[in-house]
């Protein structure tokens, strides 16, 4: 089967990711730029702050922005912003380009961090064994999840990877799955996708695809939805035999 796998609370843990992040990046703008530690995590923490709301405004125009180009254009900004405004808590000059500064220091930031799940690598390790395709479908831009990948040492794992500047949408629109089908060749009877969100399995079913919820322990408060639902990674292999 060709299984596609959400990237933070399927497969990578967000708040080990957070922690990680902002020391990551404090301590580049101390080594870097001569900024405190410490002052280096409150920039981070107040600046992520600003950019989750700005985040959820853009989320919530989303319809009206559209898809393709402009999708791609308006969270490039929205990155390029943030690091606009992460120099200037630091009372430091903005980068000459930010649009192409931002993917390139989170890049940097997140490949020395490892948030992945412990049931991860062995579960993918067997997937591959038993001749599954495995692909990555996130909301995330390739510097944050493909770097995350990298991070954690399971890109060579995955055929492909579905990221923000492939899908040009967000997983609540049938856009991001025909532009995964189209650019990984799959047909959607194909496909089963994994994810922690039920509303997003509901879009890619509309295709034929089959759907599975994984809600992990630690995030009990998840939609639970129509799917069939797994506590643990380790519960998918026997998972795709039944089906």
């Amino acid at each position: 089967m060709a299984v596609f796998l959400d990237l933070y609370r399927v497969l990578a843990d967000p708040d080990w990711m957070k922690e990680q992040y902002r020391r990551r990046m404090a301590d580049i703008l101390e080594r870097r730029y001569g900024i405190p530690f410490e002052r280096g995590l409150q920039i981070h923490d107040e600046s992520y702050d600003l950019y989750t709301q700005e985040g959820e405004r853009l989320d919530a125009n989303h319809t009206s922005i559209g898809h393709g180009e402009k999708w791609v254009e308006a969270i490039q900004n929205l990155e390029a912003n943030n690091i606009r405004r992460i120099f200037a808590m630091a009372g430091l000059p903005p980068p000459d380009d930010s649009i192409r500064f931002a993917p390139q220091l989170e890049g940097e930031i997140v490949l020395g961090a490892d948030a992945v799940y412990q049931d991860v690598r062995p579960v993918l390790r067997e997937m591959k064994a038993e001749g599954h395709r495995i692909y990555m479908s996130t909301n995330a831009t390739r510097s944050n999840a493909e770097s995350a990948l990298i991070g954690g040492g399971i890109r060579d794992m995955f055929d492909d990877i579905i990221v923000m500047e492939v899908a040009e949408s967000k997983k609540d629109s049938p856009h991001y799955w025909h532009r995964a089908f189209e650019v990984t060749g799959i047909r959607p009877e194909e496909a089963v996708v994994v994810d922690d969100v039920s509303s997003y399995l509901d879009i890619a079913g509309q295709m034929g695809v089959r759907g599975i919820q994984i809600i992990r322990l630690e995030y009990p408060g998840l939609t639970r939805g129509r799917w069939p639902i797994i506590e643990s990674l380790t519960e998918l292999p026997p998972l795709l035999r039944s089906l």
